[in-house]
């Protein structure tokens, strides 16, 4: 197995929407409440969006051709911080 780790595009987003998917139905198994209204279609249109505006950035870890986890980055804000930091 050769696992690569590459910057996600546009055309990675749903993969990135059955990922969150995955993750929210696994974290709401774990805790055994309903905590999240995931609608896969809305969380893959929101990924191109924040992807393509450079707000969101998001590495894929790939084996071969199939998807099997990402990171992500944003940037935010606080005084306590005197300016922008990134949150992973």
């Amino acid at each position: 197995m050769s696992i690569e780790i590459v910057k996600a595009t546009i055309d990675d987003s749903n993969d990135l929407s059955i990922m969150t998917g995955e993750l929210l139905h696994e974290i709401m198994k774990k805790i055994d409440i309903k905590a999240f209204n995931f609608n896969q279609k809305e969380t893959e249109e929101r990924a191109k969006d924040l992807l393509s505006k450079d707000l969101y950035f998001v590495f894929i870890a790939k084996d071969g051709n199939d998807s099997i986890g990402f990171l992500s980055m944003y940037e935010s804000y606080a005084l306590y911080s005197e300016g922008a930091y990134g949150t992973i």
